[in-house]
C-alpha cells in the first residue's frame, strides 16, 4: 500500500482529472470486446452510483433497516439523516459496525438500495465516484482519467474496491488502456490479478500485460497461451490473441492468419476468438492499421465465409463499403445457414444507408445503465 497523504494527493487529481474530461471532444467510444464480462453480469458500485440520485456513506443503527447518513457523495442530503431501507433491499448477514454502508437513491424508482459496505477512510474515492457519468457520454480523455484511477485503485486494501477497479477496468475501451501504458507494471499486474483464475481478471491481465511488454509479461502470456492450445479452452483466448498482436504487429499477421484462423484443427470458436482479437486492433488502428485488417478480412471472406457476419459487424461499425460486393456474393451462395444469412443481409442493409440512416443508439453504454 501507498502512504495515504500521497493517495489522498493522486485522488485529487483524479477528481480535477474527471472534471475536466469534458473539455475534449472527442466521439464516445466502446469497452473491448475481448474483456467485458457477460451481459447478465451484476451492476458494478460505479454502475449503481450512475443510476442514482442521491448516495450516501451511512453507519448502521440498532433497527437494521434504519441507517444515519454520514456523508453524501452524490447529490445533497444532510449529515445526520435519517434512511430507512425496504425490506427487499436489506443485506444479507449482520454489517459490521466499523464498515461505511454505501446506499443509493435510484433516480427512476426513488428506492433506496444497499450498494456494499467499504472500509474507513475511502471518502475521496467515493467522492470521484459519485461525479463519475455513465459510459455513453465519456470521450476518450474521459476513459484515459477513468482508466487511471481504477489502475491506482487495484492497490487498495478494500476487496470492494479492488472488485469494482477490476470490472471497471474489463469496461474500458482498449484505446484507453494503451494511452496509460507508461502507469503499467508487468509485477505490480501480476501481484494483483494473476493469481484470480476467474476469466474477466485473466482477460484483463492479458490485455494489459500485451500493452506492457517486457520479459515478465511476455513470459506469463506464452505460458497461458500454451496452456489455453492444450486445454482447447476459449475463456481468455480473445484477450491472448489481443495481446499477441500488440507484442507482435503487422509483422506477425501471416503466422497469425496461417495458425489461428485458416489452420484446419481451429474449432469455430477459435477462430472467432482470433477474429475479435483482430477486430479490436483494427478498431484501435495504432499498432495495426486497420487497412491492414480490412485486407485480411477480404481474404477470410474468400476462404472462411462461415465468419461473414463477424466481418460485417466490424465493417458496420467502422462504416467501411469496400467488402460489401464479396459479402454480398457470400448472402447470394448459399454457403451459410438460414439464419446466419439473415442477419448478415441485415448488417448489410444497415451498411448500405448513410451514416444518419444507421442506428444512432449510444455505442458507449453498458448493460444497466441509464
Amino acid at each position: 500500500m501507498r502512504r495515504q497523504p500521497r493517495r489522498f494527493t493522486r485522488l485529487l487529481g483524479h477528481i480535477l482529472g474527471l472534471l475536466a474530461g469534458g473539455l475534449f471532444g472527442v466521439s464516445p467510444v466502446d469497452a473491448c470486446p475481448a474483456c467485458v464480462g457477460p451481459a447478465g453480469a451484476p451492476l458494478t458500485l460505479v454502475q449503481q452510483v450512475v443510476n442514482s440520485d442521491l448516495a450516501v456513506q451511512a453507519m448502521a443503527t440498532a433497527e437494521r433497516r434504519r441507517f444515519v447518513v454520514r456523508a453524501c457523495f452524490k447529490g445533497e442530503l444532510a449529515e445526520g439523516t435519517e434512511i430507512l431501507l425496504p425490506v427487499g433491499e436489506l443485506p444479507q448477514g449482520r454489517i459490521d459496525e466499523r464498515a461505511e454502508v454505501i446506499l443509493g437513491r435510484d433516480s427512476l424508482s426513488r428506492r433506496w438500495r444497499f450498494l456494499g459496505t467499504l472500509t474507513e477512510g475511502h471518502g475521496c474515492w467515493l467522492q470521484v465516484v459519485g461525479r463519475m457519468e455513465r459510459t455513453a457520454d465519456l470521450a476518450l480523455a474521459d476513459w484515459i482519467n477513468r482508466t487511471r484511477f481504477f489502475l491506482d485503485s487495484l492497490e487498495d486494501s478494500d476487496p470492494l474496491v479492488v472488485e469494482t477497479s477490476v470490472r471497471e477496468l474489463s469496461r474500458t475501451p482498449y484505446a484507453a488502456m494503451r494511452e496509460c501504458r507508461t502507469e503499467l507494471k508487468a509485477a505490480d499486474l501480476l501481484r494483483t490479478l494473476a493469481p484470480d483464475r476467474h476469466r474477466e481478471r485473466e482477460s484483463l491481465t492479458a490485455l494489459l500485460l500485451g500493452i506492457v511488454g517486457g520479459p515478465t509479461a511476455d513470459r506469463w502470456l506464452a505460458e497461458r497461451t500454451a496452456e489455453s492450445d492444450r486445454q482447447r479452452e476459449s475463456g481468455a483466448r480473445a484477450a491472448l490473441l489481443v495481446a499477441r498482436l500488440e507484442q507482435q504487429g503487422e509483422s506477425g499477421l501471416p503466422a497469425f492468419l496461417a495458425g489461428e484462423i485458416l489452420a484446419m484443427n481451429r474449432r469455430d470458436v477459435e477462430r472467432r476468438a482470433a477474429l475479435l482479437a483482430l477486430s479490436v486492433q483494427g478498431t484501435v488502428g495504432e499498432r495495426i492499421s486497420r487497412t491492414r485488417v480490412l485486407d485480411l478480412y477480404e481474404l477470410l471472406l474468400e476462404q472462411r465465409p462461415e465468419l461473414a457476419d463477424m466481418v460485417a459487424a466490424d465493417c458496420l461499425a467502422w462504416q467501411e463499403r469496400s467488402l460489401l460486393p464479396a459479402l454480398k456474393r457470400i448472402t447470394e451462395s448459399g454457403a451459410l445457414p438460414e439464419m446466419a444469412r439473415e442477419s448478415l443481409m441485415r448488417s448489410l442493409e444497415m451498411l448500405e444507408k448513410r451514416p444518419s440512416e444507421s442506428p444512432s443508439g449510444p455505442p458507449g453504454i453498458f448493460p444497466g445503465e441509464k
